[in-house]
């Protein structure tokens, strides 16, 4: 027959309370990756706080993961904010974010470099480099003419790389 000790019993609670945690902690990620199928999700969840980031104009698959992009028309802010740097230029009309997400962890993929080429209705091209900040990829972008732009994404990671192209028409 085997004895129980108090200092057992504690340590197979400890276990199972343990045990339960993970549990739970991995029924929570499964959700998270169902969110991210639905592209429903951002990699941090400041981000998806943050709604100021715009307007989702893309999303879906992304070489080997998903993305979600945002467009945000800071065109009025400015006006309000009478933005201007001290040559006088106003700032740059709208802001691009890019989030990327590991489709097996649920995660945001915070390394990598990111480009996004925008071509005007006047067929004029300008790349801007994407910086990382603390969750999605951020670009200031200029959408100066009303119509139709088009946007060409590229994203490398480690040896990965994806590319996404999508419109989007000022108004």
């Amino acid at each position: 027959m085997m004895k129980i000790t108090a200092s057992g019993l504690l340590l197979a609670s400890l276990l199972l309370a343990g045990a339960a945690t993970a549990a739970e902690k991995k029924d929570k990620t499964v959700l998270d990756l169902k969110a991210v199928q639905q592209d429903n999700v951002s990699p941090n969840p400041k981000h998806s706080a943050m709604g100021s980031l715009g307007e989702r104009v893309h999303g879906g698959a992304f070489g080997p993961w998903r993305c979600q992009v945002k467009i945000r028309d800071r065109r009025e802010m400015n006006v309000k904010m009478k933005e201007a740097d001290k040559d006088g230029r106003v700032p740059s009309t709208h802001m691009l974010s890019l989030s990327v997400i590991d489709p097996g962890t649920g995660k945001g993929v915070t390394a990598g470099t990111a480009t996004a080429t925008v071509t005007g209705p006047d067929k004029k091209k300008a790349k801007s480099e994407l910086q990382q900040v603390g969750g999605p990829f951020l670009a200031d972008i200029d959408l100066q003419k009303a119509g139709e732009y088009s946007v060409q994404i590229e994203f490398a990671s480690g040896k990965q790389k994806a590319a996404a192209k999508f419109s989007y028409t000022v108004k």
